[in-house]
C-alpha cells in the first residue's frame, strides 16, 4: 500500500493518481481528507490559468472503500447502483457519477485501466483511521 502524505491536511491534501498512469498522462485523481475521499479528472485544466477545473466528487471514506472492492471484483452491477456509480458509454468511455450530487466525471479506457490497476495494487486505499 502506498502511504499518502497530507491525509489530515484538509483542503491542502495533495491530489494523486495511480502509479500506472503514464508520466503527465490523464488519469483518475483523488485525495484523502479527514473523513471523505475526493475524486476529480486530471485532464480538466484551464487554458487560461493552468489550474485543474474538474468538478469534484466527494464521498464518505466507507463508500469509497466499498467502491474499490467492487472495482477490484469487476462487479459492474454493483458499481452501477451504489453511491458512486460507474457506467460505460457507447464510445467506450467510463462515467463516474455521484448519486447524491449528480456530478459526473468521464474517463477514457486508458485512464480507467490505469485506475483499475492502481486499485488492484492498493494505490487508492485510504489510510487507516487514527485511533
Amino acid at each position: 500500500m502506498i502511504r499518502h502524505a497530507g491525509t489530515d491536511a484538509g483542503p491542502m491534501a495533495p491530489w494523486f493518481t495511480s502509479r500506472h498512469c503514464a508520466a503527465g498522462g490523464d488519469c483518475v485523481e483523488i485525495r484523502f481528507l479527514r473523513t471523505v475521499v475526493q475524486v476529480r479528472d486530471s485532464k480538466q485544466i484551464s487554458a487560461i490559468t493552468g489550474q485543474n477545473v474538474s468538478r469534484i466528487i466527494t464521498l464518505p471514506t466507507d463508500d469509497w472503500r466499498q467502491f474499490l472492492r467492487q472495482v477490484a471484483e469487476d462487479d459492474l452491477a454493483a458499481t452501477a447502483a451504489g453511491p458512486l456509480q460507474r457506467d460505460t458509454t457507447d464510445e467506450g468511455n467510463v462515467v463516474l457519477r455521484c448519486e447524491s450530487t449528480g456530478v459526473e466525471l468521464v474517463y477514457d479506457l486508458d485512464e480507467w485501466d490505469a485506475f483499475c490497476e492502481g486499485v488492484l495494487d492498493g494505490d487508492f486505499e485510504p489510510p487507516a483511521r487514527a485511533g
